[in-house]
């Protein structure tokens, strides 16, 4: 295997994480993902001793936040730990050791959709 090749399967393993999260997300709830204006999606595989992946993506247009991010990092325990960011990247919420089934409801409740 080429060096070429090896940095593409280490680049495709790295988004392995970030992927399954958002086909979570999306099988919980379709139209979630559409109603918080989701966008620029974007993730990577271990990120510190702590977490094995993330998953971040960017919301707009909702009642109480404008322009927001959502950043979602799997950690070891298997569950999920959840930050929701608002304006100028302002820290709205932080969730720990979460369900993956609970996400769409809590990230529905913080920004109100």
């Amino acid at each position: 295997m080429t060096k070429q090749e090896k940095e593409i399967k280490k680049l495709r393993e790295d988004l392995t994480i970030p992927n399954i999260i958002k086909s979570q997300l999306y099988g919980l709830d379709v139209n979630a993902m559409g109603c918080w204006g989701s966008n620029n999606f974007r993730g990577s595989g271990a990120i510190d001793p702590e977490h094995n992946g993330q998953f971040l993506f960017d919301i707009s247009n909702l009642k109480e936040i404008n322009q927001g991010t959502i950043k979602i990092n799997l950690n070891y325990s298997d569950t999920y730990d959840l930050w929701i960011y608002g304006d100028n990247k302002k820290l709205i919420e932080e969730y720990k050791n979460i369900y993956f089934d609970q996400l769409t409801d809590i990230i529905g409740e913080v920004i109100g959709y």
